[in-house]
């Protein structure tokens, strides 16, 4: 019997380059129940944490680790996961991206990216 893996994404499918010196990450904490999360995930800041965002919420930074397992409340001490973001000066490639579930049309994910590009958090480096 042949055994297949799958391997968690790389942040190298969305993260195409940085822009000079203004790429800033952050070390922040993902709400406890958030789910197993991958990176590339697009994120909003709900109080002092991080969950992924909805269809209409304010985007607040991308998942830059490999994987983040927020889906109990055993993390950090039964509260929340320690991980990075990409906050700010990221060319990403947005076929990379992970959405929640409710931004499921192209129309949403460009409101939000589009957003992003006006406020130069992000820009668009490239297609895959």
């Amino acid at each position: 019997m042949v055994k297949v893996y799958t391997e968690p994404g790389q942040h190298r499918d969305w993260l195409q380059h940085t822009m000079d010196s203004e790429l800033t990450f952050k070390q922040v904490f993902v709400k406890a129940g958030a789910g197993k999360l991958t990176t590339g995930t697009v994120l909003k800041k709900a109080g002092d944490t991080y969950e992924p965002a909805q269809a209409g919420d304010t985007f607040a930074g991308i998942l830059y680790d490999k994987m983040v397992d927020a889906s109990t409340a055993e993390a950090d001490e039964g509260k929340n996961q320690r991980t990075v973001i990409v906050k700010w000066g990221a060319a990403i490639i947005k076929s990379g991206l992970v959405w929640h579930e409710s931004v499921d049309t192209d129309d949403k994910k460009m409101a939000i990216i589009g957003a992003l590009e006006d406020s130069h958090q992000i820009r668009i480096a490239g297609e895959v």
